[in-house]
């Protein structure tokens, strides 16, 4: 019998054991493209690059890359959670990732102006071009938990809240945008490598109104639009999914 519990105490041990280092090995495969394409071979190109699939190419490939990061990320932080003390939480708290100013992106939008179902900017896909977030910056006094959105008029349409989470390299983010009445919507995560910088974004946004110009005064108007989207920090690395595509601004007119 004590040869009995002392074997189980061994398999217990190395279950433990291999499940703390998956876990750890999952954490790590988060926080860069490189671990990403281990996780979703789908994001790596026939030159071995990792590359986010164009929803004008291929438009449910796009959306099954969505829905796999969304469901790695989500099923990553149950298991986090599930073995985290919580009278230990507090003393441990993660930080917020920081955003650099400028990203570029990819997604599908629907819309509907309570009559009829279109897409928004004449039905094209947008991949590559500059997404919205572009001109993104820490609000002074925040310690970079939260950011805003502000444009060459100096205009500031839109403000992001990162929320961190029981891994270092993912944060969840809430967005509100003043002249669409938009909001990101979960499940929406921030992916950030080890120096705690974010480089992709995967989201769901809501857009409920579009500003108008009537009578040199701007109004909102009702609208419905939903997007599905991949947002990346432009940089040397993801520099060959880069295209002059003018992607939706979620902006009024």
């Amino acid at each position: 019998m004590k040869y009995l519990l002392t074997l189980l105490s061994m398999i217990a041990l190395l279950v433990t054991g291999n499940c703390a280092r998956a876990e750890r090995n999952l954490e790590e495969d988060l926080s860069s493209c490189e671990g990403l394409m281990r996780l979703i071979p789908e994001l790596k190109n026939a030159e071995g690059k990792f590359e986010i699939p164009s929803p004008k190419k291929d438009v449910q490939k796009f959306l099954n890359a969505h829905q796999a990061l969304t469901e790695i990320i989500e099923s990553a932080l149950a298991k986090a959670n599930a073995n985290r003390d919580p009278y230990t939480i507090s003393k441990h708290p993660n930080q917020s990732l920081s955003f650099p100013q400028k990203w570029r992106g990819a997604e599908v939008g629907v819309m509907t102006d309570g009559t009829k179902t279109g897409f928004p900017d004449a039905g094209k896909f947008a991949y590559g071009g500059p997404s919205f977030l572009t001109d993104l910056l820490a609000i002074d006094g925040t310690n970079n938990s939260f950011y805003k959105v502000v444009k060459p008029d100096g205009s500031v349409p839109a403000i992001i809240g990162a929320q961190p989470t029981a891994i270092p390299c993912v944060n969840r983010l809430v967005l509100a945008a003043s002249d669409t009445a938009g909001v990101w919507a979960p499940p929406t995560y921030a992916l950030g490598g080890k120096d705690g910088k974010a480089f992709l974004v995967v989201n769901k946004c809501i857009d409920l109104a579009t500003s108008k110009t009537v009578s040199g005064e701007k109004v909102l108007t009702p609208v419905a639009e939903l997007f599905t989207a991949i947002q990346w920090a432009e940089c040397a690395e993801l520099s060959h999914m880069n295209t002059s595509d003018k992607g939706h601004t979620h902006q009024g007119k």
